[in-house]
């Protein structure tokens, strides 16, 4: 029997089995790693439960984007490396969809998103650039207001988010606001995108990112397809 998969369903928390990609991991043998994934599934569910299924999957597509171009760029992430060694040994290679990549990121993912799902910790690093007034050239800077250039600059409340992502997330993250050679930070990017947003909507906006939830095999054990994927 066929089903679809919702995002949060990505464990059986009775058999300790990752289904969350086309091929499933059976993570019995590594209670710390299953510990962590069952616990932060745990908490993707409070957020849908509280703040939205709409509001999640955005920001559940987003925090896996930016961990993982955090990685890409050299940004350590302790907790990630202990996770793969534990299922992989210390000479672990891995490929980004494979199912002990998805699993080893998917607490530190659950944890961006509580962020970025956050009315108040949205609004903090997102209020401090609103202009004053309205601006007279709203798209002068990729779609957000031509004086958000000056308004990069770091402030408290920006350092208090920094902080928050440096405690439950990845402690080497900083705020790199300016461009190097017209290409901005991952995160960077994310704000501008968040930005350009609020001035300027788009109705097909949520058509841009994937959906996350899998079509797959009734089970626990099964092996879930993408959408659309037939066997």
């Amino acid at each position: 029997m066929r089903f679809w998969a919702r995002q949060e369903d990505v464990i059986c928390p009775s058999h300790w089995v990752w289904t969350g990609t086309t091929s499933s991991l059976d993570l019995s043998n590594h209670p710390k790693v299953a510990s962590e994934v069952i616990t932060a599934n745990r908490r993707h569910r409070r957020l849908i439960r509280r703040r939205g299924r709409l509001a999640v999957r955005a920001a559940y597509y987003d925090a896996k984007r930016l961990c993982r171009e955090w990685n890409k760029i050299g940004i350590f992430n302790k907790k990630i490396s202990r996770r793969l060694t534990d299922i992989l040994g210390p000479k672990w290679s891995v490929r980004h969809d494979d199912p002990e990549s998805e699993a080893a990121y998917y607490p530190n993912v659950i944890e961006l998103t509580r962020i970025l799902s956050s009315p108040y910790w949205r609004s903090l690093i997102l209020d401090e650039h609103l202009p004053a007034s309205t601006p007279r050239e709203p798209f002068e800077l990729l779609g957000v207001p031509a004086d958000f250039c000056w308004l990069m600059e770091s402030t408290p409340r920006i350092e208090l988010f920094v902080q928050e992502i440096r405690r439950t997330v990845n402690p080497y993250f900083n705020w790199h606001p300016y461009s190097h050679y017209r290409s901005y930070p991952a995160f960077t990017k994310w704000v501008l995108d968040e930005l350009r947003e609020r001035f300027n909507p788009s109705p097909y906006r949520h058509l841009l990112r994937p959906t996350p939830e899998v079509f797959g095999e009734d089970g626990c054990h099964g092996v879930p397809h993408h959408p659309g994927r037939r066997k």
